[in-house]
């Protein structure tokens, strides 16, 4: 079953009007977002980058975009101001792979604070790495992997040790500690879903996974 049916058979039809996303990391729509946008008659998109927003804005003209560090707007509250405390229906975190902006790292910094976005009931999305690759001065890739030296590969898998208690996972091991990493903190799961999402490096087996929690309505 796809993400767009998910949603259809969980949000009722009657309820369309009313649905509404959240994009943390929207860039240009193209990614991630496609999985679900149309699903969605109200889509808040957030991105440090203008640029990215505008082709977003084209690309989703329901959308509305806020120029924003959205891992630090999390935190400090100011993105809750800036929706004006608005609970949404889906919750997505299309977020960098490594270490970016202020030296975040994934998703490490900010995901216990995703359920503070969505309504009861309402569903989380967001990206996971199960097997992160090593750069190489070889790497045919389009995206920052290519760009990382030793140390910054090192920090990185370091962040992951911490946060994960080991670098690389199973997909089956990912849903069981993301479902406890929520219900641990009092956002039990109806269900998950997932579906990988195709390598950019050729070679390397697909590594980057989708995750879809329906949260359960408490």
């Amino acid at each position: 079953m796809e993400i767009e049916q998910i949603i259809s058979s969980t949000l009722p039809q009657s309820y369309f009007e009313k649905r509404s996303a959240i994009e943390l990391f929207a860039r240009e729509g193209t990614m991630g977002t496609a999985d679900w946008a149309s699903s969605f008659n109200r889509i808040v998109a957030c991105d440090v980058n203008k640029s990215y927003l505008n082709e977003f804005e084209e690309n989703w003209p329901a959308s509305e975009t806020v120029c924003i560090d959205s891992v630090a707007a999390l935190r400090s509250g100011e993105l809750c101001t800036r929706v004006q405390n608005e609970k949404f229906d889906f919750v997505s975190s299309d977020n960098p792979q490594g270490l970016y902006g202020d030296n975040y790292c994934e998703h490490f910094d900010f995901i216990e604070l995703l359920p503070g976005l969505c309504k009861p009931g309402g569903f989380l999305f967001f990206l996971v790495n199960l097997n992160p690759f090593r750069p190489s001065p070889n790497a045919v890739a389009n995206d920052v992997y290519c760009q990382m030296d030793d140390e910054w590969f090192e920090n990185w898998m370091y962040r992951r040790e911490v946060f994960y208690g080991k670098t690389n996972f199973s997909w089956e091991d990912t849903i069981l500690f993301y479902m406890k990493f929520f219900r641990d903190l009092g956002f039990p799961s109806e269900f998950a879903y997932w579906r990988m999402r195709k390598s950019a490096l050729v070679g390397h087996p697909d590594h980057l996974m989708y995750l879809l929690l329906k949260l359960k309505k408490v």
